[in-house]
C-alpha cells in the first residue's frame, strides 16, 4: 500500500469532525447520492444495481429513502 499520495491543494480538504472510518464513507455516498440525482426516480420504479461494493450498497439505501 501507498504510504503518501500526491494531489492538488484545491482538491485537498481537511477532515477535523469525522472519524476516518466515517470519512471513507463520504466519497461513495455522495457519488450515490448524486447517481440517484442524475436518475430521478418515480416512486415505485424498478431497478436493478449491478455491483455490491460500497457505491452499490449505498445506492440501494439512497433509493429506498429517495
Amino acid at each position: 500500500m501507498k504510504q503518501r499520495a500526491y494531489s492538488q491543494s484545491k482538491k485537498v480538504f481537511k477532515i477535523s469532525n469525522l472519524t476516518d472510518e466515517e470519512a471513507t464513507l463520504v466519497e461513495p455516498t455522495s457519488c450515490a447520492i448524486h447517481g440517484v440525482d442524475m436518475l430521478g426516480p418515480t416512486a415505485g420504479v424498478e431497478v436493478l444495481i449491478l455491483g455490491a461494493g460500497p457505491t452499490g450498497d449505498y445506492l440501494s439505501v439512497v433509493l429506498t429513502i429517495y
